[in-house]
């Protein structure tokens, strides 16, 4: 049952990547003293087996061509246990028309590492970005609150995430039919459904009773469903975001300037861990609801 929205991390890369059209516009001032040679950006993710970061040269001159070949090597190196992988360059073609380099790799990214991302010209420069990989969190189911049918509740206790998930999702396993596959339904939860925890830490509360309109629109009949059990996943972003207010707001990164973390050069490259718990809950709360407990499935 560990499964994620795909939607929300490929967003949010996208959303970095394409922030170089604006990150971009204005040429170098030959003026200006700054070691500036290269725009990244990207966004790695843990639940990924491949990353992608946009690499754009600052431009030198007014006729550059962004899809022709460019002076660029892009390595990643894990500063936790050594490792060095070499990127390959790809040209892509965005929705707009206009095209740009994007480097990709096969890489699984693990918690608690810091990856520092390079970028080479042929004469030596180097522009770079560093980002480490959100912890692993512990978390802490609490026990159900049942204050009758329309009021039933639980809490989910992240300890050690730092800022408000990006994205929390809940899913509940059913069964059908005996001996059909098994029927997933996710739920999105809002801010409204978090809070910060005491523990150094962030709570999730699972409203097990309003989530039943949602499971309903899904799959009809839920006093034919066999309750299997639910899980949780949550995105957590690198602590380099610090999103204003400790709450990530996408329209305040899209703002040229606001995220910068590269060295020699400008842009953003963070990073995005993915975890997730599974439980179980009381059969009589799970005939509260109005499910059928997985014992008494014939």
């Amino acid at each position: 049952m560990r499964r994620f929205s795909t939607g929300i991390s490929i967003l949010l890369v996208w959303v970095l990547l394409g922030i170089t059209f604006s990150a971009c516009e204005e040429n170098v001032n030959p003026f200006r003293e700054e070691a500036r040679y290269f725009t990244l950006f990207g966004a790695l993710d843990m639940n990924a087996d491949s990353q992608f970061v946009r690499v754009s040269p600052i431009r030198q001159e007014v006729d550059f061509d962004e899809g022709g070949p460019i002076d660029a090597v892009l390595t990643t190196f894990d500063l936790t246990d050594g490792s060095i992988l070499p990127w390959t360059d790809s040209l892509f073609t965005f929705d707009d028309g206009s095209q740009g380099h994007v480097f990709f790799a096969p890489l699984r990214i693990q918690p608690g590492h810091t990856y520092r991302i390079e970028v080479e010209r042929s004469d030596g420069i180097i522009a770079s970005a560093e980002t480490t990989v959100p912890a692993l969190p512990v978390p802490v189911v609490d026990p159900v609150s049942d204050a009758g049918s329309l009021f039933i509740t639980q809490s989910v206790r992240w300890l050690g995430v730092e800022y408000d998930p990006f994205n929390v999702e809940t899913y509940y396993r059913f069964l059908t039919a005996p001996g059909a596959p098994f029927t997933d339904v996710a739920v999105e939860y809002d801010p409204a459904n978090r809070s910060p925890d005491t523990a150094n830490g962030w709570r999730i509360q699972v409203d097990l009773s309003s989530d039943k309109d949602k499971i309903i629109e899904v799959v009809p009949q839920p006093g034919n469903l066999t309750f299997m059990g639910i899980g949780m996943g949550i995105t957590v972003l690198d602590d380099q975001f610090d999103p204003p207010g400790g709450r990530f707001d996408p329209e305040v990164l899209v703002q040229p300037g606001v995220f910068s973390n590269v060295e020699n050069g400008f842009g953003f490259v963070g990073a995005m861990g993915r975890f997730t718990v599974e439980w179980i809950i009381p059969d009589d709360i799970v005939r509260n609801l109005g499910y059928v407990p997985p014992q008494q499935n014939p």
